[in-house]
């Protein structure tokens, strides 16, 4: 199990040419310094902060870092935008060329967070995501997938009765902690990290819901306290904070536990077959069933209540799933070079490239 490098995040396309800040020209006598950090020009002092900038200079390097984050460094990170770091840590980490390329394909490969199966439309997940609405105060369109996404990948949890998500209110360390160590998991399930947090003077202001991740989290050396022995739990989390500590979470993961584009592809391949084979309350009804080395094509009938439904469907070795045609159909003749299928719908024959 390897990064696949065929996969990797183009940084060219991600985050455009990362490069290190550079100090705008001198300003004129009265005008406050100003710093240019991939075409945002901001005050000094908005940039990075010193401690901060080789790391933030590595996260510009992966394209760990959303375009819309590179400004105001040094100002409380909001629900939403962490949700959309660790959206972006996933897809970097996985070597896909986009977050929703990286959604549609291992999101059909994977359970939820919460070890339900793949659920909804598989054939474009990204826009299953964006659609549903699982936090009734996520009303930005745009945001909505991000937060739905990490959500489905058990990395960030609504508030209160769970309908909420609350996108614009600050994080917390300790909830930062929380997130980091889900996001990791993510990835890598099978290593235990553990730590603890009796050093810290602060400790007993640790939620215990925080305690075992803020542990795992400074164990990993993810985070670390503000002081030599305090953490402070509920001190607000910046942008630069959040990036670096991705930074760190993306070069602590073991190599091989990162799961191959290969094996990304073949769970998506089961998962898909399963879908198809389930659209019903009690399952489907295969008509016809055709196997070649791309994908698996069914014909299948199932029932929903009172409903009926009948439809073709591709599923293909490489995890995708595509609905070749909607509806009742018989005669299904698959050609001998296995790149066709034709078949009778609505009294006329149809043939459709696989």
């Amino acid at each position: 199990m390897k990064r696949i490098a065929a996969y990797l995040l183009s940084l060219s396309v991600i985050a455009g040419c990362c490069t290190a800040p550079a100090l705008a020209a001198e300003p004129n006598a009265g005008e406050a310094p100003e710093v240019e950090i991939e075409g945002c020009v901001l005050p000094l002092a908005e940039a990075p902060s010193d401690w901060a900038a080789e790391e933030v200079d590595r996260a510009l390097e992966l394209g760990l870092v959303p375009d819309e984050l590179r400004c105001g460094w040094q100002q409380p990170i909001t629900r939403a935008e962490f949700a959309c770091l660790a959206l972006r840590y996933l897809t970097v980490q996985y070597g896909f060329e986009n977050e929703q390329s990286f959604v549609n394909l291992y999101g059909n490969a994977v359970s939820d967070g919460n070890g339900v199966g793949s659920y909804g439309d598989m054939e474009d997940r990204w826009a299953v995501l964006g659609d549903n609405w699982r936090f009734t105060d996520v009303t930005n369109d745009a945001l909505r997938p991000y937060i739905n996404a990490a959500n489905y990948f058990g990395v960030v949890n609504g508030t209160g009765d769970g309908t909420t998500y609350n996108p614009d209110g600050a994080i917390t360390r300790q909830e930062a902690a929380c997130m980091l160590m889900r996001s990791y998991r993510v990835v890598d399930d099978e290593t235990q990290v553990t730590g603890n947090t009796d050093h810290f003077q602060d400790s007993g202001q640790i939620a215990g819901w925080a305690s075992a991740d803020v542990g795992a989290a400074e164990s990993l050396g993810v985070m670390k306290g503000t002081t030599a022995d305090t953490f402070d739990p509920l001190g607000t989390y910046t942008r630069e904070q959040a990036v670096l500590t991705f930074v760190r979470l993306y070069e602590s993961v073991p190599a091989d536990t990162v799961d191959s584009m290969e094996e990304i592809q073949a769970n998506a391949y089961e998962k898909g077959l399963s879908w198809a084979l389930s659209l019903g309350d009690s399952g489907s009804t295969v008509d016809f069933r055709a196997d070649t080395a791309e994908t698996t094509v069914l014909a299948v009938q199932y029932h929903n209540m009172m409903s009926f439904g009948a439809k073709i469907v591709a599923v293909d070795r490489v995890g995708t799933v595509r609905t070749l045609w909607d509806g009742t159909s018989s005669d299904w003749v698959l050609s001998k070079d296995g790149t066709t299928l034709t078949f009778t719908a609505d009294g006329t024959t149809h043939t459709v490239e696989l």
